[in-house]
């Protein structure tokens, strides 16, 4: 019981968190202060600033991990209340409809961003940046820090955008995987579900430590 509980906790933590006007902090966040013009002042396409971009795919990402975690505690709970097939079908399409979302958000980003010159004083900062320590003194996921680093020690912030979108394609293959069981009534297997799991995390904790070293710019 004290388990479910938690798993119940953690889920609607989520969701609040995924809702409330916060998420641009945490994935992502001031890649625009890297563009000329920064993030009020840079170009814009017909509808938005790479800040806007950078916002909206932030938001769409977050809400169907958040989806993903309501969808895993119904997996966990199905032992006890039963499989609700139709449930874990809107759940599943609702993650599905978000990441695809965000990867067309990351698409448009990429195209405002690449025809966008760079700051030459941000990019000066990024290579000079103490990596190793600001790692070591936060205590980051070292696998995952390294390849933050890889990017941004060479002024590629192109990069971390272009890495952001092929991790959004790779997890829609592992959501589409899930939904064609679910939509045939049969229960996920365990393994796509821990896959896809640690896809979201490792995403996540990318785009945090890429707006942790930026915002250590200021």
């Amino acid at each position: 019981m004290r388990k479910e509980l938690i798993i119940i906790l953690l889920t609607v933590l989520i969701l609040l968190f995924s809702k409330a006007n916060v998420h641009a902090y945490f994935f992502a966040n001031e890649g625009c202060t890297a563009y000329e013009g920064g993030c009020e002042q840079g170009i814009r396409d017909a509808t938005k600033t790479i800040k806007g971009y950078i916002i909206d795919g932030a938001g769409y990402f977050l809400k169907s991990n958040s989806d993903m975690q309501l969808f895993l505690s119904k997996i966990e709970l199905s032992e006890l209340n039963g499989t609700d097939y139709s449930e874990l079908q809107n759940i599943i399409n609702s993650a599905i409809e978000n990441m695809e979302n965000a990867k067309e958000t990351y698409i448009n980003l990429i195209s405002i961003a690449k025809r966008t010159p760079y700051n030459p004083s941000v990019i000066e900062k990024l290579q000079l940046f103490d990596y190793s320590s600001f790692q070591e003194k936060n205590k980051l996921n070292a696998d995952i820090f390294k390849q933050v680093e890889t990017f941004l020690s060479n002024g590629n912030v192109n990069g971390i955008f272009e890495k952001l979108k092929e991790d959004m394609e790779n997890i829609l293959k592992k959501l589409y995987n899930i939904k064609s069981g679910v939509d045939s009534s049969r229960f996920p297997e365990l393994s796509e579900l821990w896959q896809v799991n640690q896809m979201n995390s490792v995403t996540m904790l990318f785009g945090q430590y890429a707006t942790e070293i930026l915002y250590a710019l200021k």
